[in-house]
């Protein structure tokens, strides 16, 4: 079995909730399901009625998050999420997600959310705060306040970067359903020295801040892949010139030997990179 098919297998998908981290003392109500007639069904991959030029929409990288949200009724509910973008809507942001208790692609927007629950302490924290702190810049008013906002075009920028290698490394920590703590290291280390990379070729103006370095860190422990994602992911890295594909393949096999245990399936990993890389440049020059 290569790693391609295995991690399309292991990543979850819309009728599959992530396994959060287990929060002690925390008790979350069931949800009420039947306050769900404001939010508008969205695939996030498909096409949006409206069109930002700027920033917007922002990707957010497959976040898993717990939030708090209020109906147009002002009833509110627990819902467990997948973040996939932040778009803007004739009401203001949005956020495209999957909601698991829904088993579906909805569109919450960003002013009836009235919280996050954090998964380690079980503090609600402002979705603004949640925000900041995943994603290294403030939450946008507006697309126009967010094309004047540096750090949001920065971390967008970084972001973008290593959206595809992330989106293979953490669906491989994650294929034996949890993510060991050397594991993420041996990622967040490897996309600190990517952020570096990028800004040591051009690409950025300065060097990342230890804040966005922080924010970054948070959004790869918080990170679930989808499966769809993936199949992209991998197409776009075998596009990559060798020397960013040969770091990738070093940063899969840390990955791999971070937890001191290598299974057959891992080692599968490894063995198929090689041939799945050339078959798909080769289907790249027949095109």
């Amino acid at each position: 079995m290569g790693l391609f098919d295995y991690l399309l297998r292991r990543a979850p998908t819309p009728d599959q909730a992530p396994e959060p981290a287990v929060v002690a003392g925390t008790i979350l109500r069931e949800p009420d399901m039947s306050f769900l007639d404001d939010l508008e069904i969205c695939d996030p991959e498909a096409a949006q009625d409206k069109k930002s030029p700027g920033t917007l929409p922002m990707d957010l990288g497959d976040t898993y998050a717990i939030i708090e949200y209020h109906d147009s009724k002002g009833a509110q509910t627990t819902r467990r999420v997948t973040l996939m973008s932040l778009t803007e809507t004739n009401h203001g942001l949005g956020v495209n997600c999957i909601c698991h208790e829904r088993r579906a692609y909805r569109l919450f927007r960003v002013d009836r959310i009235s919280g996050v629950i954090d998964e380690d302490s079980g503090e609600v924290v402002p979705f603004g705060t949640f925000f900041a702190e995943t994603y290294g810049c403030s939450l946008p008013m507006s697309d126009a306040a967010a094309q004047e906002d540096p750090a949001l075009t920065a971390a967008k920028t970084l972001r973008d970067f290593l959206r595809p290698a992330l989106g293979v490394l953490v669906s491989a920590a994650r294929a034996d359903g949890k993510m060991h703590i050397s594991e993420l290291d041996a990622i967040q280390i490897y996309a600190e020295k990517e952020m570096f990379a990028l800004q040591r070729d051009g690409r950025i103006g300065k060097a990342p801040t230890i804040e966005v370095l922080d924010a970054f860190n948070r959004e790869i422990e918080r990170m679930r892949p989808q499966r769809r994602s993936l199949r992209g992911h991998l197409e776009i890295i075998m596009t990559y010139d060798k020397p960013r594909q040969d770091r990738i393949q070093q940063a899969l096999e840390g990955v791999i030997q971070a937890d001191g245990r290598i299974v057959a399936d891992e080692i599968d990993y490894l063995n198929d990179i090689a041939s799945m890389s050339n078959a798909i440049r080769a289907a790249m020059q027949d095109a």
